[in-house]
């Protein structure tokens, strides 16, 4: 059983590597969603973005990560710190994106 203890740590800091480089590939494409205009005054909610990658997560049989970052999405929007607009808040996308990626950690 001592022998897996490295290869188990080797493979969660891989899966956090992973999870780290999609939510900032989902990060990057963030503005890129709805209407421009909205966009582009960052107040575009990038929360069904983020759900959907979820999904996407989920599809493509990484049920952790896709746990972990609904989890995350619903704990920013329950705190209620970092909300859009349309959500009563005046965080911006990217600082809900943010929040998001720092609730993974």
């Amino acid at each position: 059983m001592k022998d897996k203890e490295p290869w188990v740590t080797f493979q969660q800091h891989a899966n956090a590597i992973f999870l780290k480089r999609s939510m900032d590939m989902i990060s990057a494409s963030a503005g890129n969603v709805g209407n421009e205009k909205i966009a582009q005054q960052k107040k575009a909610n990038p929360v069904a973005l983020l759900l959907s990658s979820a999904m996407m997560l989920r599809h493509l049989q990484f049920p952790s990560f896709a746990d972990r970052l609904e989890t995350a999405v619903k704990t920013v929007i329950s705190e209620g710190k970092y909300r859009t607009k349309d959500l009563g808040g005046t965080s911006t996308t990217q600082e809900v994106v943010d929040a998001v990626i720092a609730a993974l950690d």
